[in-house]
Order: structure tokens, then C-alpha cells, then sequence
């Protein structure tokens, strides 16, 4: 039963996930998605970049939402990430305003085997509770459950969170 419950509740989230993809497909120019990229470089705009710490863009890349674009109080992150960064399949997920306040968090959760070295799908979302509204950035954490600082790792990316 509790099986059934997993798998249910993960093929929801991901039809979810899939269905808001082909709506900003559908909208929006490729090029304004995906953006341009040097071979080997995850795939965001040119004058929108990542900042990795302890990681590279064969560690964690970040489909949705892309870099210095406008998201809801919900907002849904997708992207692929290195089963290492994984424990218990998940991942935390922070959102903080300009003056490093926290202003959400959440947690990704792998839509495979995330027990690999290889990349593995992830998604999440997120909801915004708080009434701020204006710039943010959008800090996904490699899960240390070792605690050991040397051991942090992260990607982020700036976003602006709309009404």
C-alpha cells in the first residue's frame, strides 16, 4: 500500500512538472529557455549565470526555472543532478531575499534510481509564504549529512518572485 502511495504520488508530481514545461515551451522561444552554451557549460542564457560552489555544471544543472527569470509564489524546479548530491533521494532547496534573509525551502526529490554517480532527474516545488515580492536567488544544496563544511557544495542562480 505505502509502495503504491510512493509511486502514485511521484508520477503526479512529475505529470505536474511536465505539464508546466510544455506550457513555458509553448510560450516562449526556445532560445529564451535554453539559451546558449559552450560545449560542456550548463545550458542558461549568456548574461545569466550560475554560481558554483564546490560544483561544475556536470554536477547539477537547472532546467526551470532559468536564471534571472520571473517566477509565482509557486514555482516548480527541475533539473539534473549527480546521485551523490542525493541522500534519501533528496536534496534542500533555499530561496533567499538580497539580504541572505530565508524566504523559502524546500526539498528535491529524485525521479529515479538516485543510489548512482550518474545524473539523475530531480524536481521540486516551491511556495513562496511570505509577502516579498522582488529579487531573490535560488540556492539548490548538495545534502551533506555529514555536516563537515568541506563537504558543502551548492548552485545558484538569481530570480525575481513575482505576485
Amino acid at each position: 500500500m505505502k509502495q503504491s502511495t510512493i509511486l502514485f504520488s511521484t508520477l503526479l508530481l512529475t505529470a505536474i512538472v511536465c505539464s508546466f514545461m510544455l506550457v513555458i515551451r509553448t510560450t516562449q522561444a526556445p532560445e529564451s529557455i535554453l539559451g546558449t552554451h559552450e560545449a560542456g557549460e550548463a545550458s542558461v542564457p549568456q548574461k545569466a549565470k550560475l554560481t558554483y560552489m564546490r560544483a561544475t555544471a556536470q554536477d547539477i544543472t537547472v532546467e526551470l526555472p532559468v536564471a534571472e527569470s520571473s517566477v509565482g509564489k509557486e514555482f516548480g524546479v527541475v533539473g539534473k543532478a549527480r546521485g551523490s548530491w542525493f541522500f534519501e533521494a533528496t536534496f534542500p532547496i533555499e530561496v533567499r531575499d538580497p539580504e541572505d534573509t530565508l524566504i523559502a525551502s524546500g526539498y528535491a526529490s529524485a525521479l529515479g534510481e538516485w543510489m548512482t554517480e550518474e545524473l539523475v532527474q530531480f524536481v521540486s516545488e516551491i511556495t513562496i509564504t511570505t509577502a516579498y515580492t522582488g529579487p531573490a536567488t535560488l540556492i539548490l544544496k548538495k545534502q551533506n549529512a555529514s555536516g563537515e563544511p568541506e563537504r558543502d557544495a551548492s548552485v545558484s542562480l538569481p530570480i525575481t518572485i513575482g505576485d
